[in-house]
């Protein structure tokens, strides 16, 4: 058979459409109190449903891996309060597989005053 009828049923790995397509908006909050037994903080991350798109990658990790190792990898320590978008970024690919087996967060923060898409 020649190679030119081969490349008609030869397909590799077309991609889906919205594959890749995921967006994740978090708002970040920081509350402070106290009672009569002392002072408190709390950090909390609260996903916007409405402004999020395709597979959420950090609640799935937060279901598998835990919480506290959730909230180590997203580093909200470092952010103010307010409205960011989670950017994943792959470690280099296994070399068996050449997937991606690990990531890290990184919090971009989301401007108000710019104008919807």
């Amino acid at each position: 058979m020649k190679t030119e009828s081969l490349k008609k049923f030869v397909v590799l790995d077309p991609p889906l459409k919205d594959e890749r397509k995921t967006k994740i908006v978090i708002r970040l909050r920081t509350s402070y109190w106290r009672d009569e037994r002392g002072l408190y903080s709390r950090q909390s991350v609260t996903y916007l449903r409405s402004k999020c798109e395709g597979f959420n990658l950090v609640d799935d990790e937060a279901q598998n891996i835990g919480a506290d190792e959730t909230f180590a990898k997203l580093n909200v320590g470092a952010y103010k309060d307010g409205l960011y978008e989670v950017a994943i970024i792959p470690d280099r690919p296994d070399y068996e597989t050449g997937y991606s087996e690990d990531w890290e967060y990184s919090l971009i923060p989301l401007d108000r005053t710019a104008p919807k898409d």
